[in-house]
Parts: C-alpha cells; sequence; structure tokens
C-alpha cells in the first residue's frame, strides 16, 4: 500500500515538473519554419558567447528542434532571455497558440500574454560571453498577442489539449497531491 502511494506520489511530482518547462509538438510547426528557427539559433548562440571563437557546441536539429548552445568556457547563455533564439521562437508560438484557443476571450487572452513571458533582449547587444544567469532588464519590451472574431486560424485538437494542461495542469496536479495525502492521513 505505501509503495503504491509512494510510486503515486512521484509520478505526480514528475507530472508536475513537466508542466513547468514549456514544450512545442516540433510537427505543429512547418518544417521550413523550424529549420529558420534553427538557423536564427545558431547565428545568435555565437554572439552571446562573445563570438566564433568562443563558442563550444552550436547545434539545432530543425526536425526535432533539439539544440544545444555552449560557450568554450562551459557556460550555456540564457537563450530564454533573447529574441531570435530557439525558446523565444518556441514561447512566442505558444503564445500564439493558446490565445488562438481563447477566441473572443480578452481574460483568457490576457493570460496568454502574461503566462508566455518571452525573450526579448537582442543578442547583438549582448555582453561578451552571456553566461546562463543573463536575465532580461525590466525595460524590455514585450509582444502582446491579440486574437480577434475574425481570425481565420483554427483550433487544432492539439492547440486544445496543450492550451487544458497549460491551465489546469497544476490544479490537476495538485489535486491528485491532495488526494494522495488524504489517503495517508
Amino acid at each position: 500500500m505505501h509503495s503504491l502511494l509512494a510510486v503515486l506520489f512521484t509520478s505526480l511530482l514528475a507530472a508536475f515538473a513537466a508542466a513547468q518547462n514549456s514544450t512545442l509538438d516540433p510537427n505543429s510547426v512547418p518544417l521550413s519554419q523550424r529549420n529558420a528557427w534553427c538557423n536564427a539559433e545558431q547565428t545568435n548562440c555565437p554572439l552571446l558567447c562573445g563570438g566564433l571563437s568562443f563558442t563550444g557546441l552550436n547545434t539545432c536539429d530543425g526536425s526535432s528542434l533539439n539544440y544545444q548552445c555552449t560557450c568554450n568556457n562551459g557556460s550555456s547563455p540564457d537563450l530564454a532571455a533573447y529574441e531570435d533564439t530557439l525558446p523565444s521562437y518556441i514561447c512566442t508560438q505558444n503564445k500564439i497558440n493558446c490565445v488562438l484557443a481563447h477566441p473572443n476571450d480578452a481574460n483568457g487572452q490576457s493570460a496568454c500574454n502574461t503566462t508566455y513571458q518571452c525573450g526579448t533582449l537582442a543578442a547583438t547587444n549582448a555582453p561578451a560571453g552571456t553566461s546562463s544567469s543573463a536575465m532580461p532588464s525590466s525595460t524590455s519590451a514585450s509582444a502582446t498577442v491579440t486574437s480577434s472574431s475574425t481570425a481565420t486560424a483554427s483550433t487544432t485538437a492539439k492547440s486544445m489539449a496543450l492550451s487544458f494542461g497549460q491551465n489546469y495542469g497544476a490544479g490537476i496536479v495538485a489535486a491528485g497531491l491532495m488526494a494522495a495525502l488524504s489517503v495517508l492521513l
């Protein structure tokens, strides 16, 4: 009985941790777009490391959206803080998907714009050898995505599922944890 609860608790904890990381199904974006994102990522990685000669590892696969950007000193730049990096593109796409999942819902769209704070710093303005501790400045402007009732994009089942998970995932995990604890008590 206790081992079952331990497994349940561990599973719920893992699900909660996974919900904290925003991901994107690569196949939801055209391959040509993903390749363009990778080109920008590979252009900006050396800028964030302080130059091409200071860049250790710089790879990006448009098919899977897997990437690595590591400087020669072993640090990894905070790519999410910068525009035109793969994390910022993924964040922006998730924000767009979220807004499209809330047509005619100003509160839902506002929540999307609050939830997804995507990179706004320009890599060309990054100090040489920017490390993973880089943070966006408070004066950075962030893009706000809105949708009107005449939006032509249709909501797919995938984006609805993603939106549901983003909106209710933490609550579901919390309810599961509370249920598990009530069984223990």
